[in-house]
């Protein structure tokens, strides 16, 4: 099928899925045979045995209204057209229905909707048509025409044969689009040439208020300038390419300051693709640099986020004013967001500090280093450390560039070093919740991160917002590398810490993390029962008699795992059950651990 992505300012449905989203037409292997078939048969004139092929075709289609004549027209089968049109009589502008477009006539398959062509002859088809009283101008419930498709789809041949006979080349769909737009927007120089040459308007709007110069300059991927290679690409179409803008902005007088309804101009849409010349022409005409969109987005802005370094280039040297941005906007903290190392060379080379710092209307810190530091980008830190950027933010709240790190998408070990290289301050506590760079490693569960932080000696036993530690929000977070790594390093459990451990213990029982759960009792950081009470709420919390099989089993192996050794003969057996565990432990019994147990947390 046609590769016919969708377009904004155009139909909705793709030509291609005309056929094949509704009945999977041309996917499966019985069908690519039946295609096959018809094209040997057609190719071998056997032309019964193709009325035959597509006769089947159609009975399995559920596209409602679907007919031979539709079909025939979609392969360029101009024989099989001629003979249903003048010895079957079949209607030639017979409607069909696909979803919620309708009024598809054949001549709409003549454009492009439906199959792949098996032939070159889609045009001669159209003139078969027009001939035997289809209607050239026939709309669909969009309003398109079959040359709105026509031009899209870049068969040059079909649209000459839909003007020659007689079609519109102004007709307007419901995006108030022209056949032009189409071919603008999927860059189909010579069908716009055509266009052109037959008096299409070339400034209507559509919808969103783009002309054919904005979508020409926009960058949409679908662009129909596909050349072997870039040297080809570049003597030939481009050559056309840039012809037609010219010709554009000279003889039919269009404005590249005209705006859209996101006020963005051609000008802005050329800055999304590394396309110079494209911008040459246009500021030879007068393009404004340093205008802004309804969003606030600049011409600098489109160059940075679409990692055009070139453009960048070009609108420092042609004058771009570094000062024309929306107050949320910060093109060094874009570029270091965004990883352009390229780009951000250019914005400092041009005066942007390092140490640009905002905050956006939404308290959005914008500050290229903390942006860097947000996406672990280890080369745009180091860059702008030795631009002489400053690793405390905020110095008002006591926010550094490490507070950052350690909060960031990903641990980056190497950042949090170049930051402690640069001076940066290891244990400030931010005024405003009173983190550390250590609670907010605990807390993002970044192991290597802590480990170095105590290394430098910063105090695993220090409270951080509202006196909680960094233990109780690597529990909190279940994080236990870092409850461990905490313990091994010295930190003091407290009164307050027995709440967060029994919910750490209860976690450890679901995740049936035996391990830990040694660790903890070794440690003499909890008691056995401490652990049979947590297990006995786990139960309790989730009562299900659908999982109390898979409860008791769990149980089993947990206290069995545990190794609890009751020194007392009547409590040599274990509870087998969730119901044995709680009369256990409802009886209140002594248990008689031994010296290493301990009934509560020390």
């Amino acid at each position: 099928m046609a590769e016919c992505p969708e377009m904004s300012t155009q139909s909705n449905v793709a030509p291609d899925q005309i056929v094949t989203d509704d009945c999977e037409f041309e996917k499966s292997d019985e069908s690519k045979m039946c295609i096959l078939l018809l094209k040997n048969a057609y190719g071998e004139k056997k032309f019964n045995l193709a009325d035959e092929i597509i006769e089947d075709m159609v009975s399995k289609s559920l596209v409602k209204g679907l007919t031979k004549l539709h079909t025939a027209c979609g392969y360029g089968l101009v024989e099989l057209v001629e003979r249903y049109l003048k010895i079957d009589r079949m209607d030639p502008n017979a409607l069909c229905s696909f979803n919620d477009l309708n009024n598809i006539a054949p001549i709409h398959f003549c454009a492009g909707i439906g199959p792949d062509p098996l032939t070159n002859n889609r045009h001669k088809c159209i003139e078969v048509l027009v001939q035997n009283g289809a209607l050239v101008n026939a709309l669909t419930t969009r309003n398109d025409s079959a040359l709105h498709w026509a031009t899209k789809l870049g068969d040059l041949a079909t649209c000459e044969a839909l003007i020659k006979c007689g079609a519109d080349v102004n007709l307007i769909n419901i995006d108030n689009c022209t056949c032009a737009h189409g071919a603008a927007y999927y860059k189909n120089i010579p069908i716009l040439e055509l266009l052109i040459k037959n008096n299409v308007n070339v400034l209507v709007k559509d919808v969103s208020g783009k002309n054919i110069l904005h979508l020409l300059c926009k960058d949409n991927d679908q662009s129909g300038l596909q050349m072997e290679t870039e040297m080809e690409r570049q003597n030939h179409e481009e050559k056309k390419f840039f012809k037609l803008i010219t010709m554009l902005l000279e003889e039919y007088k269009m404005d590249c300051n005209e705006t859209d309804l996101s006020a963005c101009t051609p000008f802005m849409y050329a800055c999304e693709q590394q396309n110079l010349e494209l911008l040459k022409i246009l500021l030879d005409h007068k393009a404004n640099l340093n205008l802004i969109n309804s969003e606030g987005v600049t011409c600098m802005v489109l160059a940075i986020i679409n990692s055009c370094p070139k453009v960048v280039d070009f609108l420092l040297k042609n004058g771009f004013d570094l000062n024309t941005r929306h107050p949320n906007c910060s093109y060094v903290t874009d570029a270091a967001y965004l990883n352009s190392k390229e780009i951000l060379l250019l914005l400092l080379d041009a005066g942007c500090s390092a140490d640009e710092t905002r905050e956006d209307e939404n308290g959005v810190i914008l500050n290229p280093l903390w942006a860097a530091c947000e996406r672990s980008n280890t080369q745009i830190v180091e860059l702008l450390l030795q631009r002489g950027a400053n690793p405390v933010i905020k110095a008002e709240f006591n926010m550094t560039a490490l507070h950052c790190t350690a909060m960031a998408q990903y641990e980056n070990l190497q950042i949090a070093k170049l930051l402690v290289d640069y001076q940066c301050p290891i244990n400030l506590k931010s005024s405003q919740a009173g983190e550390t760079p250590l609670f907010l490693a605990c807390n993002s569960g970044f192991c290597e991160m802590v480990e170095y932080l105590v290394s430098l000696g910063v105090d695993v036993n220090d409270c951080s917002p509202m006196t909680r530690t960094c233990f109780q929000q690597a529990i909190f977070r279940s994080h236990k590398d870092i409850i461990m790594l905490l313990l091994n390093k010295g930190y003091v459990l407290t009164n307050e810490d027995k709440n967060d451990l029994n919910l750490l213990l209860m976690d450890l029982y679901q995740e049936n993390d035996v391990e830990m759960l040694n660790y903890l009792l070794d440690k003499n950081l909890t008691s056995k029962q401490a652990i049979l009470e947590c297990i006995k709420n786990v139960h309790t919390w989730n009562m299900d008699d659908s999982t109390s099989q898979t409860d008791d089993a769990s149980l089993v192996a947990t206290l069995t795992d545990l190794k609890l050794d009751f020194s007392q003969p009547e409590a040599q057996i274990y509870p087998k059950t969730i119901e044995e565990l709680n009369a256990f432990l409802d009886a209140k019994q002594e248990l008689g651990f031994d010296s290493s147990d301990n009934d509560e947390v020390k």
